[in-house]
């Protein structure tokens, strides 16, 4: 690649990666892998024109050199990408398959083998986050995003060693009697010049296998900080602790074993913990999950789904879901101020009630909010309006209060 680049004519370099190749191998078994990648190989030969270098870089990925005409990459990666899209026939099986294709061409900062190597990776990393079979084309802001991207990554990796995470808490109140019922806790970043909230940072936690890691500490420091104040404040004895669970902890054989060790260390009654999965991550895979969360059910630990609503539960799913408690997501409570979601709610919550699960509504920022939901029948409010995520030290006066 590097003496081409040094004739100084313009090239492109089109990387190839086949998508749900390990699904092939993890239900065939490698042997059809491998005709797998011959029978792409085959049909790349032939789509790829002879003045064009095609050649395997290793595992279901691939790449070709060719020069750099107009247009003359695009159209050739849209090809393969046709062309893939056609079944393979291997012995008495017949296979479909798919590829994702990044592009880059030798120019400005690509002048280097190393560069037009990394920029081709990178569209292709931004074809499979498009969703996959389609083809993207380097751009400089992709390279820029990427770098970014790193450079997060590598301050997340020291803030984890540097305990730069924080636990706040936001209360949940009861809408039958007004008084906080509950603490939610919620992870943010200090980076020592701004609090950061998950958005930014849970992503990286997932992907790296971090989030085992941290989620652990949250659940330690959380039953610590629960009980703490359990043992110190009078107001506070059936005060309900609540952590978030990540769908990637699951894979975590200690996940169970941390959350009941954790609430003998601390002297936290288990039926005083809720933990709280997204209603998207539960979803998923409702089969894969559910041992796990029954484990914790078993314990006297209550489940809750959180950001109901937003995911693609069906009413049936309402009996699948090993749950407690149903929480709302914000967006529906939102427009409970202007047009619309009033029907929505009221039938969630009729749902919820039908199946024996108490409801949460977040995001609860008006007053206008507060008193439909709590007519409604909604049994936990949490939001802006009655208390925003804070400190322990400021959680330690609202609780004293006896609020």
């Amino acid at each position: 690649l590097s003496e081409v680049l040094e004739a100084n004519d313009p090239i492109f370099l089109l990387y190839l990666d086949l998508d749900h190749f390990k699904v092939v191998n993890d239900s065939l078994g490698h042997g059809v892998g491998d005709e797998l990648l011959q029978a792409v190989s085959k049909r790349l030969t032939k789509i790829v024109c002879d003045d064009h270098l095609l050649v395997r870089l290793g595992g279901d990925e691939f790449a070709v050199l060719g020069g750099a005409e107009d247009g003359a990459a695009e159209t050739l990666g849209q090809s393969i990408i046709n062309g893939l899209a056609e079944p393979l026939a291997l012995g008495d099986t017949e296979l479909y398959t798919s590829g994702s294709v990044g592009v880059a061409y030798s120019m400005g900062d690509s002048r280097d083998a190393i560069g037009l190597m990394r920029d081709a990776d990178i569209a292709l990393y931004e074809a499979k986050a498009a969703g996959k079979s389609c083809l993207r084309l380097f751009e400089p802001a992709m390279r820029l995003e990427a770098d970014r991207q790193l450079d997060l990554q590598n301050r997340i990796h020291r803030a984890v060693q540097n305990e730069e995470f924080e636990l706040y808490y936001q209360p949940v109140f009861s809408s039958a009697t007004g008084r906080i019922s509950a603490v939610e806790a919620l992870l943010r970043w200090n980076t020592g010049s701004e609090i950061v909230s998950p958005g930014a940072f849970l992503s990286h936690l997932e992907q790296s296998g971090l989030i085992i890691a941290v989620g652990e500490q949250v659940i330690e420091r959380s039953l610590a900080q629960l009980g703490k104040w359990i043992k110190e404040i009078p107001s506070a004895q059936d005060l309900i602790g609540s952590v978030n669970l990540s769908r990637v902890q699951f894979r975590s054989p200690r996940l169970v074993d941390v959350l009941q060790e954790s609430a003998v260390r601390h002297g936290v009654s288990t039926s005083q913990i809720i933990v709280e999965v997204t209603e998207t991550a539960m979803s998923d895979d409702i089969a894969l999950m559910a041992e796990s969360l029954n484990r914790i059910r078993d314990l006297g630990i209550r489940v809750a789904v959180d950001d109901f609503g937003v995911g693609q539960s069906s009413l049936n799913s309402l009996y699948e879901l090993p749950a407690d408690l149903l929480k709302i997501d914000g967006a529906f409570v939102t427009r409970i101020d202007g047009s619309g979601s009033q029907p929505v709610i009221e039938a969630i919550l009729a749902m919820a009630n039908s199946v024996g699960l108490q409801t949460t509504a977040e995001g609860v920022e008006t007053t206008t909010q507060r008193d439909f939901l709590a007519s409604a029948g909604c049994d936990y409010l949490q939001g802006y309006l009655l208390g925003h995520p804070m400190p322990p030290e400021e959680m330690v006066e609202l609780l004293a209060s006896g609020c």
